[in-house]
């Protein structure tokens, strides 16, 4: 027997639960808290600010979801499910050179430097 689709309203409930798991309270690229967007296809949850900087990258390289407006799809919210800011930023930043450093709270204000660290 085949397996139901997921409805909306699962799909939202489930990526609630996991946007609400610790390591994904605050942006995985900045330290702006509750963070209201993903880049499904990475597996992190991230800010409005830093979604821009997800989204002028294009679709093949991070594709960014509203977690408010957008629905996500089932095998997106696997990866989310999955990765979190923790796994994914523990994967992506694992070959950062030493001069790179991650943004602070000073630097948010300024795009070129959370830019420069995406």
């Amino acid at each position: 027997m085949a397996k139901r689709p997921m409805t909306q309203a699962q799909l939202k409930s489930i990526c609630k639960k996991v946007l609400a798991l610790p390591d994904n309270k605050v942006c995985a690229d900045c330290p702006s808290k509750r963070p209201s967007w993903a880049s499904v296809n990475l597996g992190c949850f991230v800010c409005l600010s830093c979604s821009g900087i997800h989204r002028s990258m294009g679709t093949h390289i991070s594709f960014v979801q509203s977690i408010n407006l957008d629905t996500p799809k089932e095998k997106h919210l696997r990866v989310l499910a999955a990765w979190g800011n923790k796994k994914a930023n523990a994967y992506w930043e694992a070959r950062i050179p030493k001069n790179v450093r991650r943004p602070t709270l000073n630097d948010s204000q300024s795009q070129n430097q959370v830019r420069h660290w995406i």
